[in-house]
């Protein structure tokens, strides 16, 4: 493969194509940035304060959902919303999930007291497959944790329709996909979730809990 002129006189490696420049993000975000980090540096709030709230209002509203909450990470979000889902809670619980992920959502899993059950992905969209999880589920199933992951979003209708209860989503990509011609974090009456978490990443999930077997 040629390499263009200017990346190797700027001693890029040649032959290698970046899989994401932050620094191209960054720039068309440049001023926008640069003073909500001037603005957090003269208050003094480094933890919550106006900044955080200010997206938390903004980003529930987008969601159309009452409530959003920041944390320290996705992994976090992560386990938060599968302990209030109540995964964990019992001593053979075990959650569902695609291998298809980053580390962090088997992690949540497991600092929430739970096991990992992989169920393989449907080979077209790369997302949880639905006729695999019913098969997977049994008496110990706490909840399932469907990835949303490149763009795609998994097959919510079917993984809905097997587990009703407890529903937490988390995004390996940014928000704003969507599922059935609405947006992701704005799923249809009735198939909401009870907690979105949406790690600022480039490249996940959900968690439903079905009813006991």
């Amino acid at each position: 493969m040629s390499v263009p002129r200017k990346a190797q006189d700027e001693g890029k490696p040649a032959g290698r194509v970046p899989t994401i420049d932050l620094g191209a993000t960054f720039t068309d975000l440049r001023q926008e940035i640069l003073a909500a980090v001037e603005r957090v540096l003269a208050s003094g709030r480094y933890i919550g304060g106006p900044e955080v709230e200010r997206l938390e209002s903004e980003f529930a509203a987008f969601c159309d959902v009452p409530h959003a909450v920041a944390v320290a990470s996705g992994t976090d979000a992560l386990r938060f919303a599968l302990i209030a889902a109540g995964a964990g809670g019992g001593p053979r619980d075990e959650v569902i999930t695609s291998p298809l992920t980053f580390i962090a959502t088997t992690e949540a899993i497991s600092q929430a007291g739970a096991r990992t059950v992989f169920v393989d992905v449907d080979p077209e969209s790369l997302t949880l497959d639905p006729g695999l999880v019913r098969k997977a589920i049994t008496g110990r199933t706490a909840a399932i944790v469907p990835i949303h992951l490149y763009g795609q979003t998994a097959d919510m209708g079917p993984i809905l329709e097997m587990a009703r209860a407890h529903i937490e989503e988390h995004h390996l990509r940014p928000s704003g996909q969507t599922y059935a011609n609405d947006l992701s974090c704005r799923l249809p009456a009735g198939m909401h979730a009870s907690a979105t978490a949406l790690p600022q990443r480039r490249v996940k999930g959900d968690v439903r809990r079905p009813p006991a077997a």
